[in-house]
């Protein structure tokens, strides 16, 4: 077979990968491209390019006669991949962020690792060159498998030839090879082998697939993509059981971490109903929520044996007093939201070793089964206190008027809680 000839053949190849990746994002949920374009990513873009009826809204996103696909553009990659996670948290489903090859592919490393955290589904689709050019330091190389270590759930590194079937359909080595539908430049190719941890993607953390292909040019041909796949069922989570009692929460320092928009009604109800003082976060959603007027604590004083156990709302809280509770011995309970990671975000032990008694119960529902402890004195004190805390607070905020917590209030007290800036 001649140099051309072969060049012509993995080209092919490349084609048929493109084609099944596509396919298999959107058998995974994947209805959001954000594309950074380059010359190794060329056929993930042509293919993009590609999907039917696409016009052009806004200047840099392309989207279908179905709503649900978009394509957005971006020059650089950090952008790209932040803006992607932002999609995700925002539509609770997989988002893609394609590079081409190099260190291209590492800018989107940051964003991994906040996705990692925030349990969202950011799919990170990245072009690398041929697995023949690895380990060698040539241009625009570098180790993309594993570049995200433990911050994504799985890696699936498309880098095998889909071989087009000969007169024989022989494969290397003897054997018939298994053929399906695939296109191959106008033959029949073998399927692509993928990983079980890519089937099982649970899409609460993020995924990376790495394509290799070959130089392409400009008679690259344009990948065949089925878009109207149906989208498989993630692999579901089962909700944790507890190891300790946690229906019988004395006194609780409740604090509400950040909540998505579908989990806020449930936990207004579930403080309304209980009637014990919260401390809410500005992330929750629900902070400035009108019904909760004269029920939030302002300041937390964790060493004064006010509170007896801890019981935290949604996802990990931002504020300081979250990390003062590392230096108390209290038992805490976590309640996430069903598609949370369920970090506990508290170390698994205290400072002198001792272990930390806390559990984390996955699902909103949950609520319902906790018995909170307390009295109405105790009660009546916490929120008598958090009224003087507040009025201080804005003494102080009329007295300095330019400060910084002076401004922040003033801009908040103009938006609606429901504004997505007052978040």
């Amino acid at each position: 077979m001649t140099d051309s000839a072969v060049r012509q053949r993995l080209r092919q190849n490349d084609h048929g990968k493109v084609r099944r990746v596509l396919e298999e994002c959107t058998q995974a949920g994947v209805s959001e491209y954000c594309v950074c374009a380059g010359a190794r990513n060329a056929p993930l873009v042509f293919a993009l390019e590609s999907a039917p009826n696409l016009t052009s809204p806004q200047p840099n996103i392309k989207t279908s006669i179905n709503p649900d696909i978009k394509v957005w553009y971006f020059f650089e990659e950090r952008s790209a991949a932040f803006f992607a996670l932002g999609r995700a948290r925002e539509t609770r489903k997989p988002v893609a962020v394609v590079t081409t090859s190099g260190t291209a592919a590492a800018e989107t490393l940051p964003a991994a690792i906040e996705g990692y955290y925030q349990g969202l589904p950011l799919l990170l689709l990245t072009a690398d060159r041929p697995s023949r050019f690895r380990r060698s330091g040539s241009p625009q190389t570098i180790e993309q498998v594993g570049l995200f270590g433990s911050y994504v759930e799985g890696t699936w590194d498309v880098e095998e030839d889909l071989v087009c079937g000969g007169d024989d359909g022989a494969a290397p080595g003897g054997g018939a090879r298994e053929t399906t539908d695939l296109d191959c430049g106008g033959a029949r190719g073998t399927d692509l082998d993928i990983p079980a941890e890519w089937s099982d993607w649970s899409r609460q953390r993020p995924f990376h697939i790495n394509v290799c292909l070959e130089e392409p040019n400009r008679d690259t041909e344009i990948a065949d993509v089925n878009w109207e796949l149906p989208v498989r069922a993630a692999r579901v989570s089962r909700l944790t059981s507890p190891s300790l009692d946690v229906h019988g929460l004395v006194q609780p320092l409740v604090i509400v971490g950040p909540l998505t928009p579908a989990g806020r009604p449930a936990v207004l109800e579930f403080l309304l109903k209980t009637g014990v003082p919260a401390f809410v976060e500005t992330l929750s959603g629900i902070r400035g929520h009108p019904a909760l007027a004269g029920r939030q604590l302002r300041s937390l004083e964790l060493r004064s044996g006010v509170f007896q156990s801890v019981l935290r709302i949604g996802a990990v809280p931002t504020h300081r007093a979250w990390r003062d509770l590392e230096n108390v011995n209290l038992d805490v309970v976590h309640v996430t939201e069903e598609d949370s990671p369920g970090w506990p975000g508290l170390s698994t032990q205290h400072p002198n070793q001792q272990p930390r008694r806390q559990h984390v119960l996955r699902g909103l529902p949950l609520l319902t089964d906790l018995r909170l402890q307390f009295s109405q004195d105790w009660r009546d004190e916490l929120l008598r206190k958090a009224g003087r805390d507040g009025g201080l607070i804005r003494a102080l905020c009329q007295k300095f008027p330019e400060s910084e917590q002076a401004m922040l209030q003033q801009l908040s007290a103009r938006l609606s809680y429901q504004a997505p800036n007052f978040h």
